[in-house]
């Protein structure tokens, strides 16, 4: 249905944090007994929990953001900034240079 927009690594920290807010809006804050702070909090675990699960979050799509591996960008981020994104370019495009090794030694 939807592409996904979250690498491996964002995945696993929504997860474990979505299960750490769940426990903590429950357990700590008062969620059980209806707390709007432990409602809440457990809420915000639920919604990490989710998108994690299904590697896509809503949040990510306006801002054009994705976190799979790419070659593109500091730490696997890459920012879309066109919806229709240019024909890539071969690697013929990049200017190869060639050393002998005597020039190399000079």
């Amino acid at each position: 249905m939807f592409s996904k927009n979250e690498g491996p690594t964002d995945r696993t920290i929504r997860v474990v944090a979505g299960f750490v807010l769940i426990a903590v809006g429950l357990l700590v804050l008062g969620g059980v007994d209806a707390s709007v702070a432990g409602i809440v909090v457990t809420a915000l675990g639920g919604w990490f929990v989710a998108t994690g699960a299904i590697g896509w979050c809503p949040l990510y799509v306006p801002f054009g953001i994705s976190t799979l591996w790419t070659r593109h960008g500091p730490f696997g981020i890459r920012l879309r900034t066109t919806h229709h994104p240019a024909a890539p370019s071969s690697e013929s495009d990049v200017p190869v240079v060639r050393r002998s090794r005597q020039d190399a030694l000079r």
